[in-house]
């Protein structure tokens, strides 16, 4: 696929389903964030699987209330 072409198809999701995503898909997409390259292999981020329901709504009041991060499992 082209770049332009795949730029094209991309799409903002703000509708999720409330099944909660299998542990051997989140580990699968943990692992290919932890072997993606970044500059100088210092990768400067940190990821944090969060499930609890509160936390997760803080932290979509935090996004400048950004409701729709709230729902996504």
């Amino acid at each position: 696929m082209e770049v332009f072409e795949c730029i094209m198809k991309r799409r903002s999701v703000r509708s999720y389903s409330k099944r909660q995503v299998p542990k051997e898909a989140l580990d699968k997409v943990l692992e290919a964030a932890l072997l993606a390259p970044s500059a100088g292999d210092i990768h400067p981020y940190r990821i944090v699987v969060v499930t609890d329901e509160e936390k997760i709504r803080k932290i979509a009041e935090a996004a400048l209330n950004q409701t729709f991060i709230a729902q996504a499992p």
